[in-house]
């Protein structure tokens, strides 16, 4: 993975003088322990990462100097009570689900029929068949016909691309970039060299097709299925963006020199604001149906398919956060929550560790978002509760081999503090229900799923002890160090895990390949590690830590802010384009189907920090609107069908 470098990692700078005293403190007698780590998480060295989940460093007021803070064990213990983090902006509320939506349920199945029949259409032309598949998937109703849109999509990269056949050649801007992009999504290599035949003697694309708006927002989203080698890609996407805006601003001025017809305008706006590879794809139904519902060419049966289906899946998505919030509030941890140590936020994990919204799976999307709850809140209690020995013997007791819950309560010489039996309780039980559930309700497997899921949370549990150790200077990692290790506590591989527990077809290789850490989820990790650490960058300094990864990498490798910023842009469009590759080398589509919540994970970073904000710990800054348009709002129902003259 040092590929990643445009130059190879030099070794690490000489240990920062701050790092040195936390060293030295951490040396201290025991009933210094507690304050000393207190002292190290408020000035940390430039060796600190940032995570998936950050927090504020909330122990020490700003301005005062660690040598000068004097703290009893009275005064820390207030310390632990102050909030760093809001509270849940959800409170106790269930979510009705809405009654009249099962009304809909036997036309929908009638219409699933008619659907199938128009995907499976032998006398549909490819270009039209390629059309109808992009639109059912943004419709957000192609999980339905899954090995039908696969059969169709391999038929017609045969007819364009085996040996001798050369029919791509004479395809117009819009439907090469709509064929490229479905073809690498399917798994199919298809080669960048299809638009050479755009571009100029000179290697410039045509100023001509600057005038072909649909041409150019096909083009653009075909750009972020590119891999590293796609140079003329890269020249597209600028190429694109720099023509999308420019006919923006012109406020029409469209194709053929008229005004743009709204659904034109909007599918302009919503392309470079969310691109449809990037974005959750539940996320995007949302947006897009407005957009369909105004095209002059819609299909009526589409449409109102697509609406009746999106609020019926959003009922079921609501039952599910009802058991969630349910859940999460009667753990023992939930009198915790008022403490703000960890971040109380049930509906948000819910999106995030949901793994994929766009199927009728509730069960891996429960054990996902449950998943990732228990990972937000074993990263808070690490970074922002624990001292350094109670960090390390929450290390401990999480790398138990047996997880016997009888054992908190009763075994005396533990000498655990409450809230550490209270997360292990709420960590030990979640994974308990979950085996008594894939064990009873589900086909019996030939081996244990959850102690899979187990094992990826003790190994996860290794990286955070492993940050905490860099935090009171026992280690002073380089920046390609922390990069890479950053890869697990990420959260994806562990919330990947955990989804993937509760998916009845997934087979024990499906579970080694994910803990294996194949190049396709590190990936993903990569991507999510590096969206958060730029994201987060100037909150971080506001909360008082000088060193982040950004600055950890100026200081290494010499280089300026501007630098160091560009290069972690960098390093995550890198470590995209690496997904895509990865995503189109799987042998199967079943183990697509294991790493696709890996690849929603990273598109749930991207909607969260690409504008900057971090929407899991702060969702009033911009992912409460998502939360609401996909779970709260339901969608206006369409008119009734026109009457049947039969």
């Amino acid at each position: 993975m040092a590929s990643i470098f445009v130059s190879p990692p030099i070794a690490a700078a000489s240990t920062p003088p701050m790092a040195a005293a936390c060293r030295r403190r951490s040396k201290s007698a025991p009933d210094q322990q507690r304050q000393n780590h207190r002292h190290c998480l408020r000035f940390r060295s430039c060796t600190k990462k940032p995570y998936l989940l950050p927090s504020t460093s909330w122990a020490i007021s700003r301005g005062v100097e660690a040598a000068q803070v004097q703290i009893d064990e009275e005064e820390e213990e207030e310390e632990r009570q102050s909030k760093p983090h809001s509270i849940d902006m959800w409170g106790n509320v269930l979510l009705s689900p809405d009654n009249q939506v099962e009304v809909y349920d036997e036309e929908l199945d009638a219409m699933k029929e008619e659907v199938r029949a128009m995907v499976v259409d032998k006398a549909a032309k490819p270009e039209d068949k390629m059309i109808l598949i992009d639109t059912l998937t943004r419709l957000g109703v192609a999980y339905y016909f899954e090995e039908e849109i696969q059969d169709q999509i391999g038929s017609i990269f045969d007819y364009y691309f085996l040996p001798h056949r050369h029919h791509h050649h004479d395809l117009d801007l819009f439907t090469t970039a709509l064929h490229f992009r479905l073809f690498r999504l399917h798994g199919f290599k298809v080669p960048s060299s299809v638009f050479e035949k755009f571009k100029n003697s000179d290697g410039t694309f045509k100023e001509g097709l600057g005038k072909d708006v649909e041409g150019l927002v096909s083009l653009y989203e075909a750009t972020h299925v590119r891999f590293r080698q796609d140079h003329i890609l890269e020249d597209a996407r600028v190429f694109a963006i720099r023509h999308l805006k420019q006919a923006l601003q012109q406020h029409g001025g469209g194709g053929n020199g008229g005004s743009w017809h709204p659904s034109l305008r909007d599918k302009v706006a919503l392309a470079l604001d969310k691109p449809t590879h990037r974005t959750l794809p539940r996320l995007e139904t949302r947006h897009y149906i407005p957009i369909y519902d105004k095209q002059p060419s819609k299909n009526e049966l589409l449409a109102r398919f697509a609406r009746l289906d999106f609020n019926s899946l959003q009922n079921l998505h609501k039952q599910e956060i009802n058991q969630i919030i349910e859940w999460w509030k009667g753990l023992d941890i939930a009198s915790w929550a008022k403490l703000g140590y960890f971040r109380d936020r049930p509906v948000e994990g819910y999106l995030w560790g949901a793994g994929n919204l766009v199927s009728r799976d509730s069960f891996s999307r429960m054990c996902g978002a449950k998943g990732l709850l228990l990972i937000i809140l074993m990263n808070d209690t690490f970074d922002n509760y624990a001292t350094a020995d109670e960090a390390k013997k929450l290390h401990q007791m999480m790398r138990n081999p047996t997880w016997d819950i009888s054992k908190l309560d009763n075994d005396e010489g533990l000498q655990l503090p409450d809230y550490m039996r209270a997360t292990l309780r709420a960590i030990w039980s979640t994974f308990d229900d979950v085996d008594r559930v894939v064990k009873s309700e589900h086909v019996r497997r030939g081996y244990d799923a959850v102690e899979y899921g187990r094992e990826a949370f003790r190994k996860l549990s290794d990286f955070y002890q492993k940050r905490n150790s860099w935090y009171v200077g026992e280690e002073t990692p380089t920046f390609l160090k922390v990069t890479m290790d950053g890869l697990y506590d990420s959260g994806n591989h562990g919330t990947v895990a955990a989804y993937v527990m509760g998916m009845e077809n997934a087979n024990e290789d499906h579970f080694k390949w994910v803990m294996s850490g194949p190049p396709g989820l590190e990936a993903t990790g990569l991507y999510t590690r590096y969206m958060n650490d730029f994201a987060t960058y100037t909150r971080e300094h506001r909360a008082g830590e000088p060193y982040t990864s950004i600055d950890c990498y100026m200081r290494e490798y010499q280089v300026t802010k501007e630098e160091a910023v560009a290069k972690l842009n960098w390093l995550a469009e890198d470590a995209w384009m690496a997904m895509n590759w990865e995503w189109t080398c799987l042998s199967s589509g079943g183990v697509r189907g294991v790493m696709k919540p890996g690849v929603n994970y990273a598109r749930n970073a991207f909607v969260n920090y690409h504008k900057g904000a971090d929407g899991l710990s702060n969702p009033e800054k911009g992912l409460s609107r998502d939360v609401a348009d996909l779970f709260f709002q339901p969608l206006p129902p369409p008119p009734p069908p026109p009457p049947s003259h039969n």
